[in-house]
């Protein structure tokens, strides 16, 4: 599918597929392993099928990013697993955290049904937000000071791109749901153009002339 309806596909990891691992994620912490398959299928397959071009390494790190700090949203399945916290997110490295995170926001609630004792639910839902708040800093915070030392490692072109996309979150376009209605639904070839585009990347089949 992504290689024929790319923006589609997109949606759908970014959107549904990776929530629905990081799900079992929350219910199974020790299933790391297991999503070892999906990472290298999203490496070798699915992202360079998105762009219409192979992709490196450093590209790949910049690509699990959020939207808003120049990446895609992908997260890298196999190193980001101490970091991930909240929820295209890491299926093998958000594990650990995503279980986490659970159980210390729903703390109270848990020790309530324990000892059969009501519960305080102002005081469940006071945790419940400030948990959240807490582990959403911290995250943004890694992802950023991350996105910005990788962004270093990129020729200087491309470098200052991405560094202009991070500080002014240029992303609109991809954190929108495409419809016809706000013209944000694009053909297989405006999409792939738009990343080539975003990450400066030379579009696929490109005359080598000019016929002007």
């Amino acid at each position: 599918m992504a290689k024929k309806q790319p923006q589609a596909a997109y949606v759908a990891v970014s959107r549904s597929l990776q929530n629905e691992w990081s799900y079992l994620q929350r219910i199974h912490p020790d299933c790391d392993e297991l999503f070892n398959p999906l990472c290298t299928a999203l490496i070798n397959n699915f992202i360079p099928s998105l762009i219409g071009n192979p992709i490196t390494e450093i590209e790949f790190q910049i690509f699990e990013k959020p939207t808003r700090m120049a990446g895609l949203g992908i997260r890298d399945p196999v190193n980001n697993s101490i970091q991930a916290g909240l929820g295209i997110r890491d299926p093998v490295n958000n594990s650990i955290q995503a279980f986490n995170t659970p159980l210390e926001s729903t703390k109270i609630l848990c020790t309530s049904l324990l000892t059969c004792n009501a519960v305080d639910i102002d005081s469940y839902e006071a945790t419940l937000i400030e948990v959240s708040k807490q582990i959403k800093k911290e995250r943004e915070t890694h992802d950023f000071n991350q996105t910005m030392e990788i962004i270093q490692r990129l020729p200087q072109d491309k470098s200052n791109k991405l560094k202009r996309i991070a500080k002014n979150k240029c992303s609109t376009w991809l954190s929108i749901y495409p419809t016809n209605d706000n013209f944000f639904a694009m053909s297989p070839d405006e999409f792939r153009d738009a990343l080539a585009l975003r990450y400066h990347i030379r579009p696929k089949g490109l005359p080598a002339i000019s016929d002007g």
